[in-house]
């Protein structure tokens, strides 16, 4: 993996409290990484809540995070109140105005090193360069681009008349397009293109599903809606190569992937036959999404333990929360082949079961993680987190891409909980990972609380590097009912 330059941004929120937020406390939302050849690095997680009403903060003791109810360690040492002058080497930019919490969406690097950052809100928001807006609405989803210094580049704000609306995935293309899915309630929601329509109209009780491509620009390319005439939450999509893009989402209370040809044309769509459920207020079962050379997908999430069904029968019945993972054929939409990844205790900690957060695909084979508490078997024997409630391990596996089956697997140990997945520019997986306690890689003990980007060998699973983000940005930026970037060269 290279190593000579990295690229790392935070995206951090105080606790608020507006119905903006849709929750309320929103927590950090993404990482993104980009090595010396400037090659793309994407990790879209969530690392931890930062909670406090204060300045500064020094040494903060570990946080509940919001999304999960977690307990997990400050990925930083030191909170510096956001007009502070940022450490050397490092730039950050406040975005909003007092009392105009943002929702943040995930975040992403491209080819050239510029960062694009994604949400929304239901005002203006001050991105450090003119917004040009299309679209109309008391509500808005936004994307900005900024330099690899920090110079704001452009903003784009697309207006529509709710707020339960998001971003929940971004991904980049190969020259350098910019690929956004999320839900839109109400509408119409216009990116540039001409003006999507909920499938009740105006109706704000239904959200429908957007997928949308921008130029490096920002300027629109293409966008289209799907979705039913009920609650419909997106999750995750890539992009190949080529251009052809993969998403999923939830629909109507089943999974749904779509195709689309790289002009944005819908080429095919399947939906599981089975109702689909998680324990969670407007979030989908689907948390990423990864699509091969061949333009087969991969889907990975949590689903509750109810029996369902992929396309291939009803899977068995579990007592808590599962993970699962997902292949679906690019010719004919069919099943490929399904795992199911039960507990044997539940835990408030991952929604009363296991969760599987990412996936990538490594050489022939594919990487996936996420978290479990309890045990649990993935085919290389037993892992366990812990028999205790509020005991959490996060889990890496390596599967076969044809068939799913499993080539290695490790658990991290109790305190760990696994944020995303990327890929270096050396085709190795990167694996973000926050700790409360000491973690355990193969080859490689963390003894550093906080959030760490761990490069792993995709043949062997072993540790090749860590980058401990307290070592890359020092100090972060925040205030109360403020975000902030912080980028460390």
């Amino acid at each position: 993996m290279a190593t000579a330059r990295t690229l790392a941004l935070l995206v951090l929120s105080a606790a608020l409290t507006s119905s903006c937020s849709g929750t309320k406390d929103v927590p950090v939302k993404g990482v993104a990484a980009a090595d010396a050849a400037a090659d793309a690095l994407w990790i879209d997680s969530q690392l931890s809540n930062l909670k406090s009403d204060v300045a500064a903060v020094k040494d903060a003791a570990a946080q509940p995070d919001a999304a999960s109810d977690q307990t997990s360690a400050p990925e930083l040492d030191v909170v510096a109140p956001f007009d502070a002058a940022p450490t050397a080497g490092l730039w950050w930019r406040q975005f909003g105005v007092a009392k105009s919490p943002l929702r943040l969406g995930p975040v992403a690097v491209d080819s050239q090193g510029r960062v694009i950052v994604t949400g929304g809100c239901n005002s203006p928001v001050d991105m450090g360069i003119a917004v040009t807006q299309t679209g109309t609405g008391f509500a808005f989803l936004f994307a900005a681009a900024y330099a690899p210094d920090g110079t704001p580049l452009w903003a784009r704000r697309f207006g529509m008349s709710s707020s339960h609306s998001a971003i929940t995935a971004v991904a980049i293309g190969a020259s350098d397009q910019i690929y956004l899915t999320g839900h839109f309630q109400g509408g119409p929601l216009d990116f540039g293109s001409g003006p999507l329509a909920n499938a009740a109209g105006s109706s704000n009780n239904t959200t429908d599903i957007f997928v949308a491509a921008l130029n490096p620009n920002g300027e629109a390319l293409w966008a289209l809606r799907t979705g039913g005439d009920s609650w419909d939450f997106a999750g995750g999509l890539a992009v190949a190569a080529d251009g052809h893009v993969v998403a999923a989402a939830q629909v109507s209370g089943h999974l749904q992937v779509l195709w689309l040809e790289p002009g944005g044309a819908l080429q095919q769509t399947v939906t599981s036959p089975g109702y689909v459920s998680i324990n969670a207020a407007f979030k989908s079962v689907v948390n990423h999404v990864a699509i091969d050379a061949a333009h087969n997908a991969y889907v990975v999430g949590t689903v509750s333990g109810a029996p369902t069904d992929w396309g291939a029968g009803a899977t068995a019945k579990s007592k808590f929360q599962q993970g699962f993972v997902l292949s679906y054929a690019a010719a004919g939409g069919a099943l490929r082949w399904s795992q199911m990844i039960p507990t044997t205790v539940g835990n408030s900690v991952v929604g009363s079961g296991a969760s599987v957060r990412s996936i990538v695909v490594a050489g022939d084979g594919l990487v996936v993680a996420g978290d479990f508490p309890g045990q649990i078997e993935l085919g290389g024997g037993a892992l366990t987190a812990g028999t205790t409630h509020g005991q959490i391990s996060g889990f890496v596996e390596r599967l076969r891409a044809a068939d799913g089956g499993h080539i290695w697997s490790y658990g991290l140990g109790d305190g760990s909980s696994i944020r995303g997945l990327a890929l270096a520019a050396s085709g190795d997986p990167v694996v973000a990972v926050v700790a409360s306690k000491p973690v355990v890689f193969p080859g490689l003990a963390l003894s550093t609380l906080g959030a760490h980007l761990v490069a792993v060998d995709a043949l062997t699973g072993a540790a090749l590097q860590d980058r401990d983000l307290a070592d890359i940005a020092p100090a972060a930026v925040w205030a109360k009912n403020r975000l902030a970037a912080v980028a460390a060269g």
